[in-house]
């Protein structure tokens, strides 16, 4: 089914989240994957970014505190720019996009300029952050009121004066403080001054629902001390209050067992998804630099002339999902309505393949255990199915193995080839890949083809290419993978079993633990 798009353009704040990817609304998720340009904060975790189509416009407008960072008229600018070319733009800003998030003054930017926009509420850290750290900022018990503010300077400087300060420390319950960390050491004293007991509780909260998670739990009189101690850095949010103390909803969420490990996947774009999810869960922090596209066939007339001919073949034999969905992309325009004959039986290599040929109400008749050429090879002698004289269909890449084609003509099978798809170099993961090595490289890289290990090495080169290998762990997904590694250069530490993306995973689990 195509995705409806947007026919003028039009621009939607939409808040991302508080870090955490899977926090991000349904709405939001469902603009992301719509959008033509996403211009995107430096909070957001980029992740997010794989849900937008290929060709959309990824802008980084980030602002982190001591960095180089956009003007706030410039990203005024862009987005008045984007929208006036006719495009659908997705301003995405962490959290929620109205709470100190400057999302009021581009809404006030586009309104004057005329530009349709919609705002997307997000989940804020405000009480995300906190409840991730077992924290209720209104636990009935504790506290009936809540106040937000922001040390961020504009607004720290306005809140000087005595009277305002007795308000904060006084005005509510529960206090929450962001942007507090670089000014913690005077917004502690001034508190104190104000009324508030240096025995106050509190907690100072850094990258919260991320890997990256740490909490402090203290005392307003000492936190800075201890914050300067520990090396807390921002984004913190400050808690202060009774609330910090408690802890009623106890420790519900701990870091999982890859947490703070940077793990590069160099999967396809619309199949990374799932190992970063899966890598994401387990607390990596997942970067993305897909390595190879998958591209249409460069010509469809062999594959046409099997489609038309399918009736003549025996075995309908899949290496790949990609393979399944190339194929059907194809037998939808050739024979539309049409069903494949009754008596045609089908191969197939792998759990995601066999899915994909399920997901179009195929029967699977023979798949091996082994996910590799060699081992579906093995599964016809093991089952006793004799191929001597029968026709395989065989849709595949264009340049993959050929050991599969051997094995079948060997045991007698007449074999027909054809190019269902071809994979390139992804243009954009250049840039990505630079930008790994120039940020200190990663602890481990994935790789889950003999494809995305020769283009990591077509795009880096082969000294880059093995220098950031030998800084990193090397993941292979199987057998085929990790002899491509080795003929490149590359030396393998893991290697999945079964050859899948949950066997790549939990293979790196355990090579961590």
């Amino acid at each position: 089914m195509r995705r409806r798009r947007f026919k003028k353009g039009k621009v939607f704040l939409v808040g991302a989240g508080p870090g955490d990817p899977g926090l991000i609304t349904v709405k939001g998720l469902e603009l992301l994957q719509r959008a033509d340009a996403v211009v995107y904060d430096a909070l957001v975790d980029t992740s997010l970014l794989d849900h937008a189509r290929a060709g959309a416009r990824r802008i980084f407008m980030g602002k982190r505190m001591g960095q180089p960072s956009a003007k706030q008229g410039e990203i005024h600018r862009l987005l008045i720019r984007e929208a006036r070319r006719g495009r659908a733009v997705v301003r995405l800003k962490g959290g929620d996009p109205l709470l100190f998030g400057r999302g009021a003054e581009e809404a006030s930017a586009l309104r004057r300029a005329r530009v349709p926009y919609e705002i997307v509420p997000g989940v804020s850290s405000a009480w995300a952050v906190p409840a991730y750290a077992g924290i209720s900022l209104t636990d009935r018990r504790l506290s009936s009121s809540v106040m937000l503010t922001t040390a961020h300077e504009a607004s720290f400087k306005r809140n000087l004066t005595p009277m305002r300060w007795k308000r904060l420390a006084r005005g509510a319950d529960t206090l929450v403080i962001f942007m507090g960390l670089s000014r913690l050491a005077d917004l502690t004293r001034h508190l104190m001054r104000a009324g508030l007991k240096s025995s106050a509780p509190c907690a100072l909260l850094y990258w919260g629902t991320t890997s990256r998670q740490r909490s402090l739990f203290s005392t307003l009189g000492r936190v800075a001390q201890l914050a300067e101690r520990l090396r807390f850095k921002a984004p913190s949010l400050l808690i202060v209050g009774r609330v910090a103390r408690q802890r009623r909803l106890g420790r519900w969420w701990h870091p999982p067992g890859l947490k703070g490990k940077r793990i590069l996947v160099t999967r396809p774009r619309g199949q990374a998804g799932a190992l970063a999810r899966l890598l994401r869960a387990r607390g990596a922090r997942v970067v993305t630099a897909a390595t190879i596209r998958i591209e249409p066939a460069s010509s469809y007339k062999a594959l046409d002339r099997a489609i038309y001919a399918i009736s003549r073949f025996d075995w309908l034999v899949f290496t790949s999902a990609n393979g399944v969905e190339a194929f059907f992309r194809r037998w939808k325009k050739v024979r539309p309505g049409q069903s494949l004959p009754a008596k045609l039986r089908v191969a197939v290599i792998g759990p995601a393949t066999r899915a994909a040929a399920r997901g179009y109400r195929l029967k699977v008749h023979l798949s091996p255990k082994q996910y590799v050429a060699e081992g579906l090879l093995q599964a016809f002698r093991d089952k006793r199915l004799s191929l001597k004289g029968k026709h395989v269909l065989l849709p595949r890449a264009r340049d993959a193995r050929p050991t599969m084609v051997q094995g079948l003509r060997r045991m007698g099978a007449k074999v027909e080839v054809v190019e269902a798809y071809h994979t390139a170099v992804d243009p954009r993961a250049a840039r990505a890949l630079r930008a790994v090595s120039a940020n200190g490289g990663v602890d481990l890289v994935t790789f889950t083809s003999s494809s995305t290990a020769e283009n990591f090495v077509r795009i880096l080169g082969p000294g880059k290419a093995q220098k950031i290998a030998q800084r990193a762990v090397t993941a292979s997904i199987g057998p085929v993978t990790s002899e491509t590694l080795n003929r490149l250069g590359l030396n393998v530490d893991i290697e999945a079993n079964p050859s899948t993306v949950h066997g790549l995973v939990q293979a790196i689990e355990r090579y961590f633990n």
